[in-house]
């Protein structure tokens, strides 16, 4: 309940405006169980209207956690609008398991509309059981034997 009413309060925040809470968030001691809850709806809404400087300011921020969780963040809205535009900006990043994170953003926003083609990607990038389970069930759901018949050509 609280996140939303946090939410809705950022809903008109311009990414410039996001910056400054975020940068705060610092200032909050990191045992506070809201901490996490704030700089989620700060990073949601970025995310939303303007992943591509959520993902520049996420790739420099000092603090590991937030760089873990908002540079695959970031990748998720590029991911769904632009692939070639997200492989790019996951291209741009250094560390291999954060690329490998973001890189899922991609395969995921691909299984949506072709689970065949996150198949793929998948395989290639010897993708982790849990993204497999994730891919076959939603696959599953739409297209039980396609995604069946995928399942027994991986055995």
């Amino acid at each position: 309940m609280r996140s939303a009413r946090a939410y809705q309060y950022l809903a008109n925040f311009s990414s410039n405006e996001l910056r400054g809470p975020l940068w705060s968030i610092d200032a909050i001691d990191k045992g506070n169980q809201y901490r996490w809850q704030i700089t989620w709806a700060i990073t949601g809404r970025w995310s939303e209207i303007d992943p591509e400087s959520l993902f520049a300011y996420s790739l420099s921020a000092e603090d590991a956690n937030l760089k873990k969780n908002c540079v695959p963040l970031a990748i998720q809205a590029p991911a769904k609008r632009d692939r070639a535009r997200a492989h790019a900006l996951v291209n741009t990043i250094e560390d291999t398991n954060l690329r490998r994170d973001a890189a899922l953003q991609i395969i995921r926003a691909t299984a949506e509309d072709d689970p065949k083609a996150a198949l793929t990607a998948l395989t290639s990038e010897a993708g982790n059981p849990r993204e497999y389970d994730r891919l076959f069930t939603s696959w599953g759901a739409g297209a039980p034997q396609e995604a069946c018949c995928a399942f027994k050509r991986l055995s």
